[in-house]
C-alpha cells in the first residue's frame, strides 16, 4: 500500500510516494552537507553543481590510486584517464580556491 504526499511546483500538484519524498529529503540533507563541508575545507561558494562535481573528482582519485596500489600499469591508465577528465570539472573551483589564498 503506498501513500501519497503532494506537492505544487509551479502551481501543478505532483503525488510522490512517502517513500520517495523521505528519500528526496535525505539526499537533500546529505547535498547540503557536502556544500556546507567543501565550502568549510576550501573557503569558496559552491554551488550544488560543483559539489557533485568535486565529490566526482574525489572518487576518481580513489578510484587512480586504488589502480595504482594493484601494481598494474594497464589499469591504471583509465583510472588516470577518469581522473583527468573529472579535473577538468573542478579546475574552475581549483583556481578560485588558489586566488584566495590557498591553503589556510
Amino acid at each position: 500500500m503506498f501513500h501519497f504526499k503532494l506537492l505544487n511546483k509551479n502551481e501543478k500538484t505532483v503525488a510522490l510516494p512517502v517513500l520517495q519524498a523521505k528519500e528526496g529529503r535525505k539526499t537533500l540533507a546529505l547535498e547540503n552537507y557536502l556544500i556546507r563541508f567543501f565550502e568549510r575545507e576550501l573557503e569558496v561558494k559552491l554551488t550544488r553543481r560543483e559539489m557533485w562535481r568535486s565529490v566526482r573528482f574525489v572518487a576518481s582519485l580513489f578510484v587512480l590510486l586504488l589502480a595504482l596500489s594493484t601494481g598494474e600499469p594497464l589499469l591504471a591508465l583509465p583510472a588516470l584517464a577518469l581522473a583527468a577528465y573529472a579535473y577538468r570539472g573542478v579546475a574552475d573551483i581549483t583556481s578560485r580556491f588558489t586566488e584566495k589564498g590557498g591553503a589556510r
